[in-house]
């Protein structure tokens, strides 16, 4: 490694290549690192991508939905001394093209040092209203701890962190964003060719109204359930039911969990109906909640599983 002591960093641009490479910049104060050369080459961020198939139409995000996001980042030197350099620091795609650079207001730019160690953490959506990002009092550097999440079913949550440990080829960081919530979505099946049946005001009830999301376990913890909190809407079915199934108009998000009960219910040719389903529901997994109308009256479930928003799995439940 090339000497220079007592170096400060400092930065002086940011820019973000989607879907190509992305460039990233950060924001530092008199923070030192004994030992490392500050000359060399800037550090960008690229290929960014979500791990997702969505078949529905909901509010989570896709590759190309991403407007802006907020990233923290580390380095350590071979003093063993670790500085912040990206500290929630906002990217935004304004006027520029996928693929094309975005560059933050103040054009600052942060540069690669050879044979140090770095960490970054990328959030999109974690400045949302009912989000909080939550970082350490006493720790240094405050990088974030856990995300607070207030549910209304259509705010998305992406996280992803990435650590380069003895950097030495300074190549573009790539983040792969998981989605934290879990989406759902219903299909609604007829057994009976002989029947219409028309399905409207698809809700669900009994969802955790908040949750603490902790980053460095990727965990979810601290669920709670609260009366006062509203149903989530999914419209009505998209057409007359029949027998090759009919799926709700929109998806929802909700706060991952185990067990959880939720109150199903909709309108069936304008009387209501209502029924309660357990399960497991997890993050980055999609739930397609199938509801059969045996012969036109009986009602049953199953939840078809699509983890990672995309590999299936059919979990039969009893109605």
């Amino acid at each position: 490694m090339r000497g220079l002591k007592n170096s400060y960093v400092s930065m002086a641009g940011w820019g973000l290549l989607l879907a190509g490479a992305l460039s990233f910049a950060s924001c530092s104060s008199d923070e030192t690192i004994d030992g490392i050369d500050m000359q060399g080459k800037a550090i960008t961020f690229g290929n960014v991508s979500i791990k997702e198939n969505s078949r529905a139409t909901d509010p989570s995000y896709s590759a190309n939905d991403i407007e802006n996001f907020q990233v923290w980042g580390t380095v350590k030197g071979n003093t063993n001394n670790t500085i912040k350099i990206f500290d929630g620091a906002t990217i935004s795609k304004g006027t520029a093209a996928y693929g094309e650079v975005w560059t933050q207001a103040d054009g600052q730019t942060q540069y690669w040092i050879p044979d140090a160690d770095y960490e970054f953490l990328a959030i999109v959506d974690g400045n949302k209203p009912g989000v909080t990002t939550t970082k350490l009092a006493d720790a240094e550097p405050k990088m974030p701890e856990s995300i607070s999440y207030t549910a209304d079913g259509e705010t998305d949550l992406l996280c992803q962190k990435v650590t380069r440990l003895q950097n030495s080829d300074e190549s573009v960081v790539a983040f792969t964003f998981a989605h934290l919530l879990s989406k759902v979505h219903f299909t609604f099946i007829s057994t009976s060719s002989l029947k219409t049946i028309t399905v409207t005001d698809i809700q669900i009830a009994g969802h955790y109204a908040s949750g603490t999301y902790t980053i460095a376990n990727a965990t979810w913890g601290g669920q709670v359930k609260a009366e006062s909190i509203q149903p989530l809407g999914f419209g009505d079915a998209e057409a007359t039911i029949t027998t090759t199934g009919v799926t709700s108009q929109l998806a929802r998000l909700i706060i991952p969990g185990n067990d959880q009960t939720l109150t199903i219910s909709f309108n069936q040719d304008g009387e209501k109906v209502e029924k309660e389903l357990t399960h497991d529901f997890a993050p980055n997994t999609q739930y397609n909640i199938q509801i059969t109308i045996e012969g036109g009256s009986e009602i049953t479930f199953k939840i078809e599983s699509l983890e990672a928003w995309g590999a299936k799995q059919d979990i039969p439940l009893n109605p």
